[in-house]
């Protein structure tokens, strides 16, 4: 699925890392940032990782929520 600049985004949900399920639905109204990894505990996606983190308080001051979404089971 492609996207264009200000399209909305289809619901979807996903397994988090705490194990449940987050629904995109869940952020409605709110300013989200994705962020997409290849794979957990690897070298630069963790450092990518621990970024978004450590900005996290930043992009609350914006009302802004960060998840990250990664195709590894881990």
């Amino acid at each position: 699925m492609t996207l264009t600049i200000g399209q909305a985004v289809p619901d979807f949900t996903l397994p988090a890392s705490n194990g449940r399920n987050v629904s995109l639905c869940e952020f409605r109204g709110k300013k989200l940032v994705i962020f997409f990894y290849p794979a957990d505990l690897t070298p630069s996606c963790t450092n990518e990782a621990c970024d978004f983190r450590d900005y996290t308080a930043q992009f609350r001051k914006l009302d802004a929520e960060v998840i990250g979404i990664s195709i590894s089971t881990n």
